[in-house]
């Protein structure tokens, strides 16, 4: 018996052993205690700086109205969307670096309307200052406007352009609405939350909640938070430093500056050609003509843009690449042919499978004497 209890105390102080080893090295190690403190006064300055950031002070205003902060409701849905553009960085910034771009357009045409500056903050919660932002309602460009508003309001959308998506082009018809809906409901901020979800909803929520101030209106969630984040944009936008984003004039986006031109299409036409007489390549006329929709411009006219400085012959270019176009298309490739010594224009045209007129036509030619060897001659050829 004693063998025995000697036998299964051996076996517990070697369990025991172990499993004492084990606890030893699987524990967690104390960090440096210096350490540990420097992350918490970390995370404790990081809450305090976005806790102080959104700290909203009146008076807010939005197109010279006030903002009623002094509201819980209101400042509790302002505090929220300024805490996500402050989160959400990235996206923030962004925002920031396109403005410097698009945003001297889009204030020339509010001043000139005499319509508020703030408008411009639409623009940026609509599309983030993408043309080619598309919605699953159908909705596009700069301002998001559906296909039928669009068109009420002058922007044409075609098989080739889509007029939506040029900033100057859309801007005006936003600004037209804007006036618009701003008559209708006379106030932005009511103008902003039709723009957003229609004005025949809005009226009927006006009518049926009877009332017509927005922030104790009861609307579409997006049209809740819609005049909220324009109103975060501008307070970030106005004090960014406050908010954590540094940005200086090299960062930002410039401007682009372009050209404007007429051109007319006798037929069919491919952007190349345009690209070609603006001397530049073809994705910088569909950079800076983003409402064309494919590479071709059916028969007609329209206006583009084109980098600045090359509208200086411009148009003597683009009718040369149209009638070398036309060539092309009724005859073929262009090539070129080195003539020999006792080549002559009837032999050359029979060769080549055209008449000898034609030849001299595309090489200016007058008279036989000026075959001469060695000179190169063009021709074209579907071969």
């Amino acid at each position: 018996m004693n063998l025995k209890l000697r036998f299964f105390a051996s076996i517990f102080f070697i369990l025991f052993s172990i499993s004492a080893a084990f606890a030893e090295d699987s524990a967690p190690i104390a960090p440096d205690a210096t350490y540990q403190s420097q992350i918490q006064q970390k995370n404790s300055n990081d809450h305090y700086d976005l806790v102080s950031a959104v700290r909203i002070k009146p008076p807010v205003t939005f197109c010279g109205e006030n903002v009623p902060v002094e509201n819980a409701d209101v400042k509790e849905r302002l505090e929220t969307e300024l805490l996500l553009m402050a989160w959400d960085k990235a996206q923030t910034v962004l925002w920031m670096k396109r403005a410097g771009r698009y945003f001297p357009h889009i204030e020339k045409q509010l001043k000139e309307k005499g319509l508020p500056d703030d408008i411009k903050y639409i623009a940026i919660i609509e599309s983030s200052l993408r043309s080619g932002v598309n919605s699953s309602a159908g909705a596009s460009g700069f301002w998001q406007f559906i296909e039928s508003t669009g068109a009420k309001y002058g922007l044409d959308v075609n098989p080739v352009l889509d007029e939506r998506r040029n900033l100057v082009l859309s801007t005006n018809a936003a600004l037209q609405y804007f006036s618009s809906l701003h008559s209708l409901f006379g106030t932005w901020s009511l103008a902003a939350a039709a723009y957003n979800m229609g004005e025949y909803g809005l009226k009927e929520r006006i009518e049926s909640q009877e009332t017509r101030d927005y922030y104790n209106l009861y609307l579409p969630n997006e049209t809740m938070r819609y005049v909220f984040r324009a109103i975060a944009v501008k307070m970030i936008f106005s004090e960014p430093a406050k908010y954590g984003f540094n940005l200086n004039g090299d960062d930002v986006y410039k401007p682009v500056e372009a050209d404007q031109v007429t051109v007319s299409c006798p037929y069919r036409i491919s952007i190349m050609l345009i690209s070609k007489a603006a001397q530049t390549y073809y994705k910088t006329i569909r950079d800076l003509n983003p409402e064309i929709k494919g590479s071709f411009l059916e028969k007609g006219e329209y206006k583009l843009s084109i980098p600045k400085g090359s509208l200086s012959g411009f148009i003597s270019r683009f009718e040369a690449n149209l009638r070398d176009n036309n060539l092309l298309h009724f005859y073929g490739i262009r090539k070129t042919h080195v003539i020999k010594e006792g080549e002559s224009i009837s032999i050359l045209s029979e060769r080549f499978g055209v008449k000898p007129e034609t030849l001299k036509k595309w090489n200016g030619l007058d008279s036989e004497s000026e075959m001469v060897a060695g000179k190169k001659i063009i021709y074209y050829s579907r071969m």
